[in-house]
């Protein structure tokens, strides 16, 4: 069957495949999310809220002036990282820091799954059901919850920065809330950096950008200060912790990162590169970024989280970026101005990424399977992201009936 025949198989039946699909997904998702919160919350195993209690470490040793790039080579965020996440689980027991990170969970899913609805344009109750479905169905999702990740609460807030920046009505304190979640959505700046171009260049707006800067830089400071060290101490440790950064790139992608610029330089034996090229290629999509600034936001955001998945290493639970592409497509879908031949790949392209999303993750490290799982995602990620850039080069719009 061709894909122009199965895409009008598709629309023949939609609202039986749709019904289907919306309880077959519903089902899985309940079950895997459940099991998730149960391995975040009560699993006593290093498997059970394994990046929680890393985190939680590292804050620690910050904080305790001992020294952290020594005692954890896991340890690759930036000083100011630590400095944010001490008021919500820097100062607490470890299990009482597993329930909030699930309670702040639930609620950023909520928060995510409402986003998704809003800017779906579904008029339908099963089109909706599938919008508000996009975030949490996904496998890496549940990853995000079993290991305590940051990543949904982090896109969440640079999310909100971009949209809240979209609205020209702007005041102090407005731009003072946006400068913080920006700030905060650099706790992990391998996920949100790339974002930062398009407040930059869509949305500039000088306040907001001093205000960031100098928030972020505050906060540096005051992480130090805690340390109780000198200058040349400062420099030391940052040297280190750049050392600790190339380590961590390249044994992560050696073990579970995969479908990234480090992997492949891995691969070919030029890891020792890892971060000059990240550096480069950020700073050439910044100049497409600027480019194109004018084109539809919603396949903007598309293409950079596609651009974030790629540009560093990152494991399974950071794949939840592609719900922000999954958000785009469903737009075009519902959105009526745009061609039935944009309409058909578009919604051919969501099927299939949220087939390929939902498919477990410990299949990445089964032979044969592993093989499937790893090229089958990143063909499928360069064909997105290339549909998404000739859209944008075709001027094609879905901001007519953004809400």
């Amino acid at each position: 069957m061709s894909i122009l025949n199965l895409s009008q198989f598709l629309q023949k039946h939609k609202l039986t495949v749709l019904s289907i699909s919306i309880a077959v997904i519903s089902l899985i998702t309940f079950l895997k999310i459940f099991d998730e919160f149960y391995r975040l919350v009560f699993i006593e195993t290093p498997n059970g809220a394994i990046d929680l209690r890393v985190l939680k470490r590292g804050i620690g040793l910050w904080f305790e002036n001992r020294p952290i790039i020594q005692e954890l080579k896991s340890a690759v965020y930036p000083p100011a990282s630590y400095a944010m996440l001490w008021p919500f689980i820097g100062w607490m027991k470890f299990p009482f820091s597993r329930i909030i990170m699930a309670c702040s969970l639930i609620l950023i899913l909520i928060l995510f799954s409402k986003l998704s609805l809003k800017h779906s344009l579904s008029k339908s109750t099963e089109a909706s059901a599938i919008a508000l479905l996009i975030p949490l169905c996904l496998n890496a999702t549940g990853v995000v919850i079993g290991n305590g990740q940051l990543t949904i609460h982090l896109l969440l807030m640079i999310l909100i920065a971009i949209f809240m920046l979209k609205n020209n009505k702007n005041y102090l304190s407005k731009e003072i809330l946006i400068s913080i979640l920006i700030v905060f959505s650099l706790i992990k700046p391998s996920l949100t950096a790339p974002f930062i171009w398009l407040v930059l260049f869509i949305f500039p707006n000088h306040r907001v950008i001093l205000m960031t800067i100098l928030l972020y830089f505050v906060i540096t400071f005051v992480s130090y200060y805690f340390r109780e060290t000198e200058i040349n101490e400062v420099v030391k440790i940052t040297k280190q912790a750049y050392h600790n950064i190339i380590w961590g790139t390249i044994s992560g992608s050696d073990t579970g990162g995969y479908a990234n610029l480090h992997s492949l330089f891995s691969y070919i034996g030029i890891e020792r590169f890892n971060i000059i090229g990240s550096f480069l290629l950020v700073l050439i999509f910044g100049i497409w970024v600027f480019l194109n600034k004018k084109a539809d936001l919603w396949l903007l955001l598309a293409v950079t989280a596609l651009f974030s998945r790629f540009w560093m290493f990152h494991r399974v639970y950071d794949d939840f970026l592609l719900a922000i592409p999954m958000i785009s497509l469903i737009r075009i879908i519902n959105t009526e101005t745009i061609k039935k031949s944009i309409h058909q790949m578009s919604l051919i392209l969501f099927i299939l990424t949220i087939l390929a999303m939902m498919i477990p993750a410990s299949l990445q490290f089964i032979s044969p399977y592993s093989f499937i799982f790893i090229w089958g995602h990143t063909i499928l990620w360069l064909v997105l992201i290339v549909y998404f850039i000739i859209l944008i080069k075709n001027n094609i719009r879905t901001d007519f009936y953004s809400q």
